[in-house]
């Protein structure tokens, strides 16, 4: 991309004619660029292709921002951390209260005995 970018300038701008003067024209052209002493004309061609440039380059990534086929190729899934610092994922309200209802019901049954629907429970 740099190569293309020099051979137009060279060739367009500055006048270069002959092969043989490519290589140092080249090495005089990017002195410049770096010591800021370009001239106008050669400035705008410089942030042409440098804004063309950086947008061919990030072309491949306007498809993940696509409504539709971003979410179906990356299919991320919400996470968050929990108290500890482990990664969990992020469970909708439903999801929350069957594990909630998993995890307490080995703390219930310790030492107590079951009771059916109508029998009474005493709390003494």
């Amino acid at each position: 991309f740099v190569a293309l970018l020099s051979a137009d300038v060279l060739l367009r701008v500055r006048g270069v004619q002959q092969y043989q003067d490519l290589f140092p024209a080249f090495v005089r052209f990017w002195f410049d660029v770096f010591t800021l002493s370009t001239s106008v004309v050669e400035r705008k061609i410089l942030w042409f292709y440098s804004v063309f440039g950086f947008g061919l380059l990030s072309a491949p990534f306007v498809a993940f921002r696509l409504p539709y086929i971003g979410p179906s190729m990356l299919q991320l899934v919400k996470s968050g951390y929990d108290r500890h610092g482990k990664l969990r994922f992020i469970m909708n309200e439903a999801r929350m209260i069957d594990k909630y209802e998993r995890e307490q019901a080995p703390r219930r049954s310790v030492g107590k005995k079951r009771h059916t629907k109508g029998e009474k429970c005493s709390l003494v």
